[in-house]
């Protein structure tokens, strides 16, 4: 357990400002696939909801003392270091909202500022010492007030960043909905036939910087199949890696939603570079899928999500992925939601579980925080190599 200095980490509304300049970067990046056929005001809650914050609130009538612990506490005396233990008092405090905010320096500062550790629900304080019970009341009564003080400043902020929300996000989405309404009008007028792409015909699925197009039918032989290459398999992921600091990032837009409910907010930073052709729940094999990105009837990238539930039932998922693998699918991705705090032990189980796999082979490439990889055989057939990259995503409950 940590204890930090809380509300001393980087300023609130830089974050803010920061998180505002990502959304109209991503607004600015949707074509007209995803933003003439939606409605206004769905594009900009959907927005909306990928970078709105929720204030903390302190549950103060929630409160309440853990069990008296003891630690160890150095001190000089006749010149000589000496050690003594002395008794720790810890006082949970509920928390509801994104608890990452108490981490944030709000516009306006108090100081000294309290020190604690934050959970994904509860705020712990601590008070030490041989002292009478009256001293370390107010101890945890002066740590709190500070903590209260410091998140009215902090709703100040969030405020005015979810006014922005409301009046300058809705007028950014109408100007780049008219500008590609614009564009497109031009292009119908211009009166010269569109002119096809030279690498159209290409086998892979292209990919042009962030965005990743979808080439039109290919007319090699149809017994072949589209297929995802390295590099696009790589931003196929860096896809998925935006989408999962987004929503870790605005913690409350995933609180409590199920698996077939998160599926779909990533869906949509998928098909948004795309271009519609990733879905999910889609039959593949023996069953259904949870992502699968397809083009001209061919698989080019499928995608498993699970909450952790155990070892055993993570290595049902990986039977399940492997299982609505066709022959020539041989890039795959399993996205694992993660309720619990600790999600380094929780990852680390997972790893366990993909390496005791009867189908492991060794270990991939790429192997930090973000995602592991793997290498496993398709099930039946040994010599067919599979590469399944593991990807934790931190889901708070709803109650967080």
């Amino acid at each position: 357990m940590t204890v930090e200095t809380l509300f001393s980490g980087g300023h609130l509304d830089a974050h803010l400002v920061d998180l505002q300049r990502d959304i109209t970067q991503h607004l600015n990046a949707q074509g007209c696939e995803s933003m003439l056929v939606t409605p206004e005001p769905e594009t900009v809650a959907r927005l909306a909801a990928l970078v709105s914050l929720k204030c903390p609130r302190l549950d103060r009538d929630g409160a309440r003392l853990l069990p008296v612990s003891e630690e160890p506490r150095r001190y000089h005396e006749f010149g000589e270091m000496q050690e003594r233990r002395v008794a720790v008092y810890t006082l949970a405090v509920p928390i509801a909202g994104d608890g990452d905010v108490l981490r944030l320096r709000p516009s306006h500062e108090i100081s000294p500022r309290p020190r604690g550790w934050i959970g994904p629900s509860e705020l712990r304080l601590f008070s030490d010492g041989d002292r009478p019970a009256e001293q370390i009341r107010a101890d945890f009564d002066r740590a709190l007030d500070e903590v209260q003080q410091c998140l009215d400043w902090v709703q100040v902020d969030i405020d005015r960043h979810e006014h922005w929300l409301k009046t300058e996000l809705p007028r950014l989405v109408a100007a780049r909905r008219a500008k590609l309404l614009r564009d497109r009008d031009v292009q119908a007028t211009i009166g010269f036939p569109l002119l096809r792409r030279d690498d159209a015909d290409r086998y892979a699925v292209p990919i042009r910087q962030q965005t990743i197009s979808l080439a039109q039918p290919s007319s090699q032989p149809a017994s072949r199949e589209p297929f995802l290459d390295s590099s696009h398999y790589e931003a196929a992921l860096d896809v998925l890696r935006s989408a999962r600091n987004a929503l870790e990032r605005t913690p409350s837009v995933a609180a409590g939603l199920g698996e077939e409910q998160i599926r779909d907010l990533i869906l949509i930073f998928l098909n948004a570079q795309f271009k519609g052709a990733a879905a999910g729940e889609v039959f593949n094999r023996r069953g259904k899928t949870d992502i699968l990105i397809r083009v001209d009837d061919g698989n080019v990238f499928v995608g498993e999500c699970k909450f952790w539930d155990g070892s055993k039932k993570f290595t049902e998922a990986i039977d399940q992925l492997l299982g609505n693998l066709v022959w020539r699918d041989t890039k795959a991705a399993l996205l694992l939601f993660i309720r619990a705090a600790d999600v380094t032990q929780v990852t680390t189980k997972a790893i366990e579980a993909v390496q005791s796999h009867t189908n492991y082979k060794r270990r991939g490439k790429v192997s930090d925080d973000e995602r592991t990889d793997f290498i496993l055989h398709a099930t039946g057939d040994p010599e067919r190599e599979v590469q399944l990259a593991l990807m934790p995503f931190l889901i708070p409950r709803k109650d967080s």
